[in-house]
């Protein structure tokens, strides 16, 4: 095969093969750059499994749940490709609904995404062989796991009020930091008031910006720049902690 005019950048190369009802695939990942890339090779292979496991941590369970019968949430775990890529097929769980399989999946860049509908739940944890995948990529190259989830109900509420530098109510994007866990995001209404749930239990940090579309939450600098330390708010597990903020502007 050859490909001509390609322009710079960051590829995924695919083939794909049916062969007696099994359907087979070979990938690469390249960089095009100023130079001829020759001789990338496609080696076909059939989809593997990748296995994983479901472990709900109820730090506190609500008063009006019984303590030997509590209310387990509902969990529901997709894995998505990155890029371009085949869906793989249905998750299959044990009976317990504390392992899964996802069968024949091709090789590829994925990422796990995890939802649970239970009160008070948030997604603690993901970790493949000790790596953290929670909202990260990773690459399924064979057999894959397993893919350790954690969901946990040690959690609280975050309210407040957001503020313009005047000192009128301010509708605006939150940023919630927690420890190492993924930011959060919410909003602030017209009226100022904020309301978050199933927010981690422990330190976190909060900012208030006017247009959440340029804030650069990622970038150390820029947050150190334009957002400031931000405002200290622990969450205690059950409680709603109490916050106020005054909503910054995001440089253009």
């Amino acid at each position: 095969f050859d490909f001509q005019n390609v322009i710079p950048g960051s590829y995924i190369l695919r083939a794909t093969l049916s062969v007696g009802g099994e359907n087979l695939t070979a990938n690469a990942f390249i960089d095009v750059g100023s130079a001829d890339l020759d001789g990338i090779s496609l080696l076909f292979q059939p989809g593997a499994p990748v296995s994983g496991t479901l472990q709900i941590d109820d730090v506190a369970l609500p008063a009006a749940q019984p303590q030997n019968n509590p209310v387990q949430p509902t969990v529901n775990v997709n894995l998505n490709p990155v890029g371009v890529g085949n869906l793989p097929g249905r998750i299959q769980w044990d009976a317990e609904h504390k392992s899964f399989e996802f069968h024949d999946v091709a090789a590829g860049k994925y990422r796990i995404n995890v939802n649970s509908a239970g009160a008070g739940y948030f997604v603690k944890s993901i970790r493949l062989h000790d790596h953290d995948v929670l909202n990260r990529d990773f690459t399924v190259d064979g057999p894959t796991g397993p893919i350790e989830i954690v969901v946990s109900n040690d959690s609280g509420a975050l309210q407040g009020t957001v503020t313009d530098t005047d000192g009128n109510p301010a509708d605006s994007l939150i940023i919630l930091q927690c420890g190492e866990l993924p930011v959060l995001f919410g909003r602030s209404q017209a009226d100022g008031k904020v309301s978050m749930q199933n927010v981690p239990a422990g330190a976190c940090k909060a900012w208030a910006f006017d247009d959440g579309d340029n804030v650069e939450y990622a970038d150390e600098d820029w947050m150190r720049r334009y957002a400031g330390s931000g405002v200290d708010v622990t969450i205690v597990t059950g409680s709603a902690a109490q916050v106020s903020l005054v909503r910054r502007v995001v440089p253009k």
